[in-house]
């Protein structure tokens, strides 16, 4: 799975740059943390360019024993690193291979990491202890919509949405054996009114940072499957599904990992890996590829976190 490079830059990306470039100057082990599709493979492609370092990106079945045999040989650059554990009996081998390589190299490394299997390896692994880190930050609107507007062609025009309903309502008062209709004002309708002055473009990309949570690959993958005449900030909807608790497992699991191989669902869930998938792929949160590895759409990044942030799962 390939992150977002375009207009964006780890000034950008990154709260605190120098530090960043500092750390890279230190020959240490560093961490660059971020969600799926935020831009980590910028930052890392900024590191590459100041290191000229060589660039490794781990898959599902990468062989470990080639990765830390590089790792004393100067500047290297590691994306994907969450692919280095799995949640199961001995499924953090890979991991500890690699930190106890790290231990014993001088050179600098720098290291991608999705941001949810960061959190839970620090958890139970005290990850961070290993890594000088940086985490990649949330894009406001008017930076997601520059970056979104440098990385499109089309200029379509921008309406807000209507609704024909007067600001104006009627309530029921009694006063003592007598019940009359008086006038009032419908709140929810007088607040509609009120946004739909807000200027239709700035009303769309408001709404598109709200829902992609400042993400820039979210937000560029939602905004390219809008019309190209006309955008409205209704068009803007995610995919939206019930699931149990199995599939909600399942979707926290790709989440973490952005690209799982089907057989680490299918020993999670055994026959069931099917029910629990067939919702996911039908709303387009996840694709399954000819090779057989599940991944997570930009698209199903917001309902993925969501999903794991209300049922508190890690």
């Amino acid at each position: 799975m390939t992150g977002v490079a375009g207009e964006l830059s780890p000034s950008l990306l990154l709260d605190d740059v120098e530090t960043f470039e500092t750390q890279l100057e230190k020959e240490s082990s560093v961490a660059v943390v971020g969600p799926p599709f935020a831009g980590r493979e910028a930052v890392l492609d900024h590191a590459q360019s100041v290191l000229d370092a060589d660039r490794v990106q781990l898959t599902c079945d990468t062989d470990v024993e080639q990765l830390t045999s590089r790792l004393g040989d100067g500047p290297l650059v590691v994306d994907h690193c969450q692919q280095l554990y799995r949640r199961q009996i001995g499924g953090f081998e890979k991991l500890e291979k690699v930190l106890n390589a790290l231990a014993r190299t001088d050179a600098t490394v720098v290291t991608g990491w999705n941001s949810y299997a960061w959190s839970y390896l620090d958890a139970v692994h005290a990850i961070e202890d290993t890594f000088e880190s940086v985490e990649l930050r949330s894009l406001s609107t008017s930076e997601l919509t520059e970056f979104v507007r440098s990385q499109t062609t089309a200029r379509p025009t921008f309406s807000n949405d209507q609704r024909d309903e007067s600001v104006l309502t009627s309530v029921e008062v009694t006063w003592r054996d007598r019940t009359v209709s008086v006038p009032a004002l419908d709140s929810a309708a007088l607040k509609h009114r009120l946004r739909s002055s807000i200027d239709p473009e700035e009303a769309v990309f408001s709404r598109l940072n709200l829902l992609a949570s400042g993400n820039p690959g979210v937000a560029l993958a939602v905004y390219r499957q809008l019309s190209d005449e006309e955008i409205r900030p209704s068009d803007i909807e995610l995919p939206s599904v019930e699931l149990d608790h199995e599939s909600a497992f399942s979707l926290y699991t790709i989440l973490a990992g952005e690209t799982i191989d089907w057989r680490v669902l299918q020993d999670r869930f055994g026959d069931n890996v099917d029910r629990v998938l067939s919702p996911l792929i039908k709303q387009g949160i996840v694709t399954v590829a000819d090779d057989e590895t599940v991944s997570l759409t930009p698209r199903g990044v917001p309902v993925a976190t969501e999903t794991t942030e209300r049922r508190q799962i890690l």
